[in-house]
């Protein structure tokens, strides 16, 4: 008795094993007990056997028809469906067609220029070469050749041992308050330390750029390592100064904002703080300001008591400047981050997607632009299906990036397929207006059958996220629902045919439920015109999504010469479809090669040049640029519109040197290789160029995209001279 389940067992894996290797239609009246797995069955168990058998033929059979289901369901090749819809395509229109998509892609390269543009951002080198410049909240002067030139203890003491060493027995008193201590200098340098000397090698510690070429001599490099220590990265240098917080002379604080909550203290230095952000330029110059009145009047009272009381620079010592900050503007779990960048540029690859978005309106708020521009790149770094639907979510609303809502809707467009089939719940969480700026655009990456499954998947989200709300609201309120299921009585209708009609008349209802959230989604993001595949027209249809009298594309809705078209009877360009492009070029290569060079002369060359040169046309001088730019933003010549009135709320006005240099902006684009090159194709949209080029200026300049649009609508044609 204890071999039977082995038997049994050994029976069901050989008949399974018989399906998967020769499991077909036509062998359904073959026997599934033979084999020799099946002569070691015992006889007293035929009956288990037969069971067993009769088992394994319903999941072989549920097996089979299981498999056709998805042969039936998963779509065709795009690549093979398109290559075989071309397949009777002549030549001529072929490359027609080709055009077309080549201009595309130019333009799609000038819609990624434009996209990537965002307003320029000082770097640490270029805020510390500034800081340097102007001497602000310097705490110390080094004295050569009867020269003083104001320095910051804390930089040069990061970046050199010898300033380390120099600066370790510094006054005690508040040195930013009264100017700094005078620290005579003297270095052994081959033809001897000079003021220019000096001040190139001060550039160099503050930003590392060498702008003396004396300073880059060999001898001099030697006899300067020897004398200051070969310095390290600037960014790690000044890493390493915040880490342990020498000659720091700010604290920031956060005060207990909970019961169990403690006082934290974070040590910083007011330079680095007041070069990297107007706002704290602003609070460091305030403070300083009155830490300069408050001591006159300490010396002056010293002075009117004769310094009888002992007070003397030692005790005239101030603290480290405090600042105390709101946790409802900055969290105290995000401070370190925020100094971090301050001090490097960089952001912890630590931080959840939560904080970098945190850190980009305290940046904003702060006008800190390194801290903005690091947490945007980090959160473009982090896009994939996971956090595509939040980020796009947080950059589209109004406290948001637009840089970085640009960045995730070109991931969208270029990963809509794979996202379709391998997390087709991101794309059914996307909003409205998310869903309809991909499906519109002409760079999507994807088939119209994918288009339109996608679009269906969505609705069918969207209805059953309704129903559970409805479903929700009436079990808190109490009320029946929105539906319910009609049973009983059929009018002499048998049960079956009740069931069916209860379900054709559910079906329809979903149908009508489906088609009234898409709305115009399906006019709007479709190109009807391109659809190849039958079965995802015949489900559109039969769902009610397409008119009945729908068709499949025809070769002419591709051609803009054929003059087909979208719902309006106007052309509308295939997308630019990479798949689609690849095959077009492969037709073409097949045919010819096969073509003999007699059959087929060869043609003046299609493309472009290497470097297709402008015309030699001189740019507006300044003048005439401003005078234009004047009447353009609504000055007292000309007549164009208001930029006050045009602008949207918030956008602050031009002044019109600002409109002159945007406009020069917009001219050097034009003039520009990218645009040049697409420009001088056969099938170039230079309308849709223009408007790439002022959207890519206006962007550069901080300004809002309808700034655009009070732009010339079409600029000289300078850079399209053939």
């Amino acid at each position: 008795m204890g071999a039977a389940p082995s038997a049994l067992t050994d029976s069901s894996s050989a008949s399974l094993g018989q399906f998967g290797c020769h499991g077909n239609s036509s062998e359904k009246s073959q026997p599934l007990s033979t084999g020799s797995a099946n002569s070691f069955a015992p006889s007293g168990h035929s009956r288990q056997s037969s069971s067993s058998s009769s088992a394994t033929a319903r999941l072989q059979q549920t097996l089979k028809r299981r498999v056709a289901w998805l042969r039936r369901r998963s779509s065709p090749d795009p690549a093979k469906q398109f290559r075989a819809f071309i397949a009777d395509w002549s030549s001529a229109d072929l490359r027609v067609l080709l055009d077309e998509f080549e201009a595309l892609h130019a333009l799609k390269d000038a819609h990624l220029g434009a996209a990537a543009a965002r307003p320029q951002c000082s770097s640490l080198c270029q805020d510390l070469g500034c800081l340097l410049r102007t001497g602000l909240g310097s705490d110390a002067r080094l004295i050569l050749g009867g020269v003083a030139f104001p320095v910051h203890r804390a930089v040069l003491a990061a970046r050199s041992n010898f300033f380390a060493r120099l600066f370790a027995n510094g006054e005690d008193y508040d040195s930013a308050a009264t100017g700094g201590a005078d620290y005579p200098l003297d270095l052994c340098v081959p033809g001897g330390l000079d003021p220019e000397l000096l001040r190139a090698l001060l550039a160099y510690l503050y930003c590392g750029e060498v702008s003396l070429a004396r300073l880059s001599a060999p001898a001099t490099v030697a006899a300067l390592c020897h004398e200051l220590g070969a310095p390290g990265r600037l960014s790690d240098d000044l890493a390493q100064l915040l880490d342990t917080g020498h000659l720091a002379d700010c604290v920031l604080i956060f005060e207990e904002a909970e019961p169990r909550a403690r006082r934290i203290e974070l040590p910083c230095h007011r330079a680095l703080l007041a070069c990297r952000s107007p706002f704290f330029a602003g609070v460091v110059e305030k403070r300083l300001a009155a830490a300069r009145r408050h001591r006159r009047r300490r010396l002056v009272r010293c002075a009117v008591h004769g310094g009888g009381d002992g007070v003397g620079d030692a005790q005239l010592a101030e603290p480290p400047l405090a600042l105390v900050l709101d946790e409802a503007v900055l969290p105290r779990r995000l401070a370190p981050a925020m100094l971090t960048c301050l001090y490097t540029d960089r952001l912890p690859d630590c931080l959840a997607l939560r904080d970098l978005m945190d850190l980009h309106e305290i940046g904003r708020f702060l006008e800190l632009p390194c801290l903005t521009r690091a947490s945007e790149d980090l959160l473009v770094e982090s896009l994939c299906p996971d956090t595509l639907v939040p980020v796009l979510d947080w950059s589209g609303a109004g406290t948001g990036s637009a840089w970085v809502h640009r960045q995730a809707r070109l991931f969208l467009c270029e990963e809509f397929a794979a996202l379709a089939v391998q997390a087709p719940r991101v794309l059914t969480q996307l909003s409205r207006r998310e869903l309809l700026a991909a499906l519109r655009s002409d760079f999507l990456q994807a088939a119209e059958s994918d288009v339109l499954s996608a679009l269906i998947a969505w609705g069918e989200a969207q209805v059953a996220a309704r129903a559970a709300e409805i479903v929700a609201e009436s079990q808190q309120t109490g009320a029946p629902a929105g539906f319910s299921r009609k049973t009983g009585g059929g009018g002499g209708l048998s049960s079956g045919r009740q069931k069916r009609a209860a379900g054709s008349a559910a079906a329809a209802a979903a149908s009508e439920e489906l088609s009234s959230v898409l709305g115009d989604l399906v006019s709007q993001g479709l190109r009807l015109e391109h659809l190849l595949c039958p079965d995802s027209l015949q489900e559109a249809v039969r769902r009610k999504l397409l008119p009945k009298d729908a068709g499949l594309s025809r070769p002419a809705a591709w051609l803009h010469a054929g003059g087909g078209g979208g719902s309006d009877g106007g052309y509308r360009h295939p997308r630019l479809f990479a798949p689609h492009l690849e095959e077009i070029r492969s037709v073409l290569s097949d045919r010819t090669r096969d073509l003999t060079l007699a059959q087929c002369p060869p043609e003046p060359p299609r493309r472009l040049p290497a470097s297709p040169q402008p015309a030699a046309v001189a740019p507006p001088d300044a003048a005439s640029a401003a005078a234009a730019a004047a009447g353009l933003w609504g000055g007292h010549g000309g007549g164009g519109p208001d930029l006050v009135a045009t602008l949207p709320p918030g956008c602050s006005p031009i002044d019109p040197a600002t409109a002159a240099s945007l406009l020069r902006r917009v001219q050097e684009l034009l003039s520009g290789s990218l645009f040049v090159r697409a420009g001088l194709l056969p099938a170039a949209d230079r309308a849709a160029l223009h408007r790439q080029a002022q959207l890519w200026a206006v962007r550069e300049f901080g300004l809002p995209d309808s700034a655009a649009a009070l732009l010339p609508g079409r600029l000289p044609d300078v850079a399209f001279h053939a």
